[in-house]
């Protein structure tokens, strides 16, 4: 496995790098704020005012209508925490596991690997 990510990370357009760069880029234009919402997600915020905090501090409604939308698609899901006292707090996640780890750890990457420095992320992927 380390191999194989050593392979991919020294290969910026590697199908590892790429193919949920493309797949995003399908499915949401860089204006779209569920992009940047995905994106938030992905880094690790999982609840609504982190959410909004980490994509820019986005409004209420267009964040509502982002999470809808990624929800919709299954990309995200969308998930009460168990609790002995009702709760309305969702926490969202993102589904896929591939695209749960480039949004964490490969996306934010990529100028560092297109840079030639796929060792960086690499050892950043190690450490987690």
């Amino acid at each position: 496995m380390w191999d194989f990510l050593g392979e991919a990370l020294n290969d910026p357009v590697s199908a590892l790098l790429v193919s949920a760069e493309r797949s995003l880029a399908a499915e949401f234009p860089p204006q779209a704020q569920a992009r940047t919402v995905l994106a938030a997600i992905g880094s690790g915020e999982r609840t609504f005012t982190n959410i909004s905090r980490a994509a820019g501090g986005i409004g209420a409604t267009p964040l509502q209508r982002a999470l809808e939308l990624l929800t919709d698609k299954r990309i995200v899901a969308a998930e009460l925490p168990v609790s002995l006292r009702p709760s309305k707090d969702r926490r969202y996640r993102v589904t896929d596991p591939y695209l749960r780890f480039w949004l964490h750890l490969l996306g934010p990457s990529m100028e560092e690997v297109e840079r030639g420095r796929g060792d960086l992320t690499l050892a950043r992927v190690r450490e987690s």
